[in-house]
């Protein structure tokens, strides 16, 4: 049996910025999805048609992402192994919306896309996984 040592000040800081990404981009999850004209931060039309045309699988592992992220956010803060297995559950999936993201839009004329937002996107989950990792292997959870 491995006995948790105390997480140093910077496990909390770390623990609770992810936390707060992970909520934002809920909150945007949730506006997108049950608001009739969510607010945009860009109004470029190519965008906003290719969003409105996504499939319905595509919008379902992004939701699957951004929750089991949430979730292992969460169980971080609370100390708990199973924040590294949700962690990489988020980042596998994250992968994929990524991948069909570049590909989709690979398909219109892509310099009009942000591509900055998909990469900040990629290092906060990357980010969430390896300090979720680092924490188990410290024992800074159990």
């Amino acid at each position: 049996m491995t006995t948790r040592t105390a997480p140093p000040t910077v496990f909390w800081i770390i623990s609770f910025l992810l936390l707060l990404w992970s909520l934002a981009d809920l909150t945007f999850l949730v506006l997108d999805t049950f608001m009739a004209n969510p607010p945009s931060f860009d109004n470029n039309s190519v965008t906003n048609v290719a969003n409105d045309e996504l499939p319905l699988w595509y919008v379902g592992v992004l939701a699957f992402a951004i929750v089991t992220g949430t979730a292992s956010s969460i169980f971080l803060i609370m100390r708990k192994k199973i924040a590294a297995l949700l962690a990489s559950i988020s980042f596998v999936a994250v992968i994929i919306d990524v991948a069909f993201t570049q590909f989709a839009f690979s398909l219109v004329d892509n310099s009009l896309y942000n591509w900055n937002v998909l990469y900040i996107i990629l290092f906060f989950d990357l980010a969430l996984l390896f300090f979720t990792h680092y924490s188990k292997w410290k024992n800074w959870i159990a």
